[in-house]
């Protein structure tokens, strides 16, 4: 959820229309509750905010261990199975 404010410094989608979604697992330890409310400024409202419990970053992918992640609870396939089912029902929702 952070990536906006982390990786592109200045980004915000808050005044771009269409549907968003913000995905990010909790065992990410720089996606604090005030990177949360940080990000939810950059994004417009009604932007679904998707928390993977157990989750961390370098499971979204398969680009290897990330710096600072937090070992993963959950399986890099339960992890992505949820990802999938969230897009699924974003997707849905567009019709």
């Amino acid at each position: 959820m952070t990536a906006v404010t982390k990786c592109y410094p200045g980004l915000s989608l808050s005044s771009k229309g269409g549907e968003k979604a913000s995905a990010s697992g909790d065992r990410v330890p720089s996606h604090t509750e005030q990177g949360v409310q940080e990000t939810k400024l950059l994004l417009p409202p009604g932007t679904i905010f998707i928390i993977i419990g157990g989750g961390n970053h370098s499971q979204f992918g398969w680009y290897g261990n990330q710096p600072g992640d937090a070992e993963a609870t959950i399986s890099r396939e339960e992890q992505q199975a949820q990802v999938l089912q969230a897009t699924l029902q974003l997707l849905a929702g567009l019709q």
